[in-house]
């Protein structure tokens, strides 16, 4: 007999891809007729960050089933305990030659022209400007991990990162000197057409970085490459989907291209005869007369492969066994963006300020300051999104002491503040004088507290005033004694000590 799933559930949601409503349909058709009574399944699109930004978000939605790339699905796996069921078979075609590349797994390539003899390997990144896709691309944080396991760091070390929003207008600043390192996704070199002449890139004039050897399903991957492997969109069920219904989605999408490779003879076959392909018994008269080695699967029928090539579409070849994401929870780590807050947490960004991550001992600007940069810095960003230099090395509180009202009118003192054992301001006697505390760690709910250490030993303590919408605590105080005061700072956290 037929399972039954609890309750009045029928339908499940799949959030993902443009192509993924004709895999709804492909699962409605082969998985809904296993239950009793029938389920459907139904494509809903979605932007990740805002409407499923995690997993919660997700479930909010009324999502069941999520596709998306390593990346995302690190999140959705860190955070929620997302069950990947299966990877994509994606396929990379070359328009010029009609070759397919059947991949399950993706990369990145960090590159400069052949000719720059001042770049010679990864390390040589520092000080360069580097051209990439948007900052929230999977392949921007791999290049970023291959900085970072390389000695630099991803945001700091660069003269300038450029996001140009898609690898080829990267590529093109790289070519024409604009941009010294491109950062692209594997195959945006070997499948390249220069825009102006049509002809393909000579990849000789390329000096790949940190270029690694991989081997993908047996057999040397297709592209050049500077990052690890890590899968390419995963299927993913969230956590409260019923076991039953995640074993047969899983045997479906499993199924998927080996039913769909039977396809094109069959279509063939109904061509030959003048039959359209909703013909059901010209389709199957015709998939009778398909050769053994057409037909992968016992239980292919000629409905069943036609369904799935539909499904298919130009875009995938199918689903695999899931992989491990392992790789790409690590990268996320090293590069700031999957972090412990007590619990796995991925950072989301929507600007470029939000996604600043900074090594030890650095903080970030301001987000006035990070914006500016570059044009301060004569540095052209093409109309687009860049970053140069936006962290700074600062201690965990900078402080100062002054009457300059230049200096108070700035909105942030990160890195400019007084360094220990410093005299760090003067002011007449009973003049006033500003105390300013900046919190480069930028956290909430804390009270910032301080003490003068008097000559005679005794000890004036005080509290900082937290200024709203801000970072920045303020105290004006004025000296009534001759002499030197020593000022401590203490930051003490809500549930901490102080």
């Amino acid at each position: 007999s037929k399972p039954s799933i609890n309750g009045t559930r029928r339908e499940y949601i799949l959030g993902g891809h443009p192509w993924h409503p004709l895999v709804a349909d492909y699962l409605t058709d082969v998985v809904g007729q296993h239950f009793d009574p029938p389920i459907a399944f139904m494509y809903k699109s979605f932007k990740y960050w805002l409407e499923a930004a995690t997993v919660k978000d997700a479930l909010a939605q009324g999502y069941d089933f999520i596709s998306s790339n390593s990346y995302r699905g690190s999140c959705y796996e860190s955070e929620g305990q997302a069950i990947a069921l299966a990877t994509e078979r994606r396929v990379d075609k070359d328009p010029e030659t009609g070759k397919l590349f059947n991949l399950t797994q993706f990369g990145a390539v960090l590159y400069t022209m052949s000719n720059r003899t001042d770049i010679l390997a990864v390390t040589d990144v520092r000080g360069k400007k580097v051209g990439t896709n948007k900052y929230s691309n999977l392949a921007t944080h791999l290049c970023y991990d291959v900085m970072l396991r390389n000695g630099v760091h991803n945001l700091q070390d660069p003269e300038q990162i450029v996001y140009f929003g898609h690898s080829k207008d990267a590529l093109a600043a790289v070519l024409d000197g604009r941009i010294d390192v491109g950062c692209a996704a594997v195959g945006a070199l070997e499948l390249y057409n220069d825009p102006d002449t049509g002809e393909r890139l000579d990849l000789s004039r390329i000096r790949i970085l940190g270029e690694q050897q991989h081997v993908s399903n047996g057999v040397p991957y297709p592209f050049k490459i500077s990052s690890p492997l890590v899968p390419t969109n995963l299927f993913q069920a969230l956590p409260h989907v019923e076991p039953i219904v995640m074993e047969k989605v899983q045997a479906a999408l499993l199924a998927m291209g080996d039913h769909a490779d039977a396809a094109p003879a069959l279509l063939a076959c109904l061509e030959d005869r003048g039959c359209l392909s909703n013909n059901t018994v010209c389709a199957e008269d015709c998939f009778q007369t398909l050769s053994k080695g057409t037909i992968r699967r016992c239980d292919t029928t000629a409905e069943l492969a036609l369904k799935a090539y539909t499904a298919i579409g130009t875009k995938i070849l199918g689903y695999t066994k899931p992989q491990q994401n392992l790789d790409m929870i690590f990268i996320e780590q090293s590069t700031g963006f999957l972090v412990k807050d007590p619990s796995p947490r991925c950072v989301r960004f929507q600007n470029i300020v939000e996604a600043v991550t900074c090594p030890s001992g650095h903080f970030a600007r301001s987000s006035e300051e990070i914006i500016k940069q570059c044009n301060v810095s004569g540095l052209e960003c093409y109309g687009r999104d860049c970053l140069c230099g936006p962290c700074v090395e600062a201690f965990e509180v900078d402080f100062i002491a002054t009457a300059d009202e230049e200096v108070l009118s700035r909105s942030s003192i990160t890195g400019t503040g007084c360094s220990k054992f410093s005299l760090c301001g003067t002011v007449e006697q009973e003049g006033p004088i500003s105390l300013r505390a900046f919190d480069n760690k930028k956290r909430q709910n804390i009270t910032m507290r301080g003490a003068f250490l008097l000559s005679d030993d005794s000890r004036q303590d005080f509290v900082l005033d937290y200024v709203n919408g801000t970072f920045q605590y303020d105290l004006i105080v004025s000296k009534t004694r001759v002499g030197q005061k020593v000022v401590i700072i203490e930051v003490c956290e809500q549930d901490g000590p102080c």
